[in-house]
């Protein structure tokens, strides 16, 4: 259902992005779409938007270290729960130029490892880091299941030059299999290899 409001703008329920309308212009004027040409009308809008935020992230540095590409970091985006404000998300949307422009002033622009710093991210990494390297060195290889040689890690319980080889093994098995069933329809079941009891 679309509903007019009173500056004469076409809003449709659940446009609206947290503050920020995705309105569209009323319908008599040329540039409007119709319903029909909703889709083609966001597909315009996010390209839009992805050209305006790519420009942007293009002239802008980090405000710690200068470095690039950034990210806009606000803590309101976690703090309150407000994602739908991220800049990666409103250039996604049809959100107005001006809105992202007005997001993007309440941002700070900052280089991946400064943002993770702010956030604390980096911090915690470093020490889940630590304490992953600490558990690793606690246990001891273990045998391979093919060579019996210790090796850390392990997959499927094999080292990796024997784990590297399953494939053709059971590529072999499968094709041994496959001339054995062709026999067998055949009438023949003597394959090489095979003993029969």
């Amino acid at each position: 259902m679309v509903t007019r409001s009173g500056s004469g703008v076409l809003v449709t329920p659940g446009a609206r992005h947290q503050g920020v309308s995705l309105m569209r212009p009323k319908a008599s004027t040329p540039s409007a779409p119709s319903v029909f040409d909703r889709s083609r009308w966001l597909a315009a809008a996010r390209a839009r938007n992805r050209a305006f935020v790519d420009e942007v992230n293009a002239r802008t540095g980090c405000v710690h270290c200068g470095a690039q590409p950034i990210e806009w970091h606000n803590p309101e985006h976690v703090e309150r729960n407000r994602k739908a404000f991220r800049i990666s998300s409103m250039r996604a949307s049809g959100v107005s130029i001006e809105g992202i422009q007005a997001e993007m002033d309440r941002c700070t622009p900052l280089c991946r490892r400064c943002h993770m710093a702010e956030d604390g991210r980096l911090s915690e990494l470093r020490r889940n880091a630590r304490l992953a390297d600490d558990r690793r060195a606690a246990v001891a290889p273990k045998p391979c299941g093919e060579c019996g040689r210790p090796y850390k890690p392990l997959s499927r319980g094999l080292c990796k030059p024997c784990y590297r080889r399953l494939p053709d093994q059971i590529e072999k098995t499968r094709a041994h299999d496959r001339e054995y069933a062709r026999r067998k329809r055949a009438g023949g079941l003597e394959l090489p290899g095979l003993e029969t009891s």
